[in-house]
């Protein structure tokens, strides 16, 4: 038997609430018409404890580096807003950027189809269908593509999973995923 520490998604601390998480970028992104960007963002993340006995791993206890960061928010209205794990993100440089033990890297991609330009300033998204990957002490996660696009009259950001190509380690998770890998917001 051994014991493993790995990064695991930010979803357990204080208590475990959403699926969600809501990502405040300290800067705006700015888009103009029919354009696209990438960009690297901090992540938060957790420290996962695994009970490791052959090719069974049992969750033992998870912890966070980094407590006083760790809160919820509401995107939306009181009464049918969605519960999200808040966290205000830095810009990261590339995946190489990670903080150790308290942030992993997440590349988003963004693609404004709309004909005129648009600024961004937070995600949200469904974070149980991002897989974490470690190396030594730095983590990096699956990314995003957030589409801003028009249905109907109204503006929406369509955000999906984007998988990570690496030969990192693939952490463990007990948290089951998402039914789908999207999830629509109304463009602020």
């Amino acid at each position: 038997m051994k014991i493993e520490l790995a990064p695991i998604r930010p979803l357990n601390h204080p208590a475990r609430r959403t699926g969600y998480v809501f990502l405040k970028f300290d800067k705006e992104i700015y888009l103009s018409e029919n354009s696209a960007a990438s960009i690297f963002v901090h992540c938060p993340i957790e420290i996962g404890i695994f009970l490791i006995n052959g090719s069974n791993r049992e969750s033992l206890d998870w912890i966070t580096c980094n407590s006083m960061n760790s809160r919820f928010g509401l995107y939306g209205s009181p009464d049918t807003g969605t519960l999200c794990k808040y966290s205000k993100v830095s810009l990261a440089t590339d995946y190489s950027d990670s903080i150790p033990y308290i942030e992993g890297v997440l590349k988003i991609i963004i693609e404004n189809t709309l004909s005129s330009g648009q600024t961004i300033d937070k995600v949200v998204f469904p974070m149980t269908d991002n897989s974490l990957y470690y190396e030594d002490s730095k983590t990096i996660i699956d990314g995003i593509k957030i589409t801003l696009k028009k249905r109907a009259v109204v503006h929406i950001v369509d955000v999906k999973t984007i998988a990570v190509e690496t030969d990192w380690t693939k952490s463990p998770t007990w948290e089951d995923t998402t039914v789908g890998t999207s999830v629509e917001m109304e463009l602020d």
